[in-house]
């Protein structure tokens, strides 16, 4: 396993930021039946937010993670045909 890059870090960092607002969602929708009221309507928007919001920060980290194997993959291949 080589060297990871900042990049490579960063989504993993985001990724595992994703996987905690999905987690924080799951909590809330699990204790929706718990609340009433105004408290409910809060609960439910949160649950909205965060499980959107974790999900795209979760994308992103995935397509950021793609996107730096693609560009060693490509860095590697351009260094082989280079060689003699």
């Amino acid at each position: 396993m080589g060297e990871w890059s900042n990049n490579r870090k960063r989504s993993v960092f985001y990724g595992l930021a994703g996987v905690y607002l999905l987690y924080l969602a799951y909590e809330l929708f699990g204790n929706l039946s718990e609340m009433s009221g105004t408290e409910h309507t809060f609960c439910m928007l949160f649950t909205i937010l965060f499980a959107v919001g974790g999900a795209g920060i979760l994308f992103l980290a995935v397509r950021l993670f793609q996107k730096e194997d693609d560009d060693s993959t490509g860095q590697s291949d351009e260094e082989t045909k280079d060689k003699p």
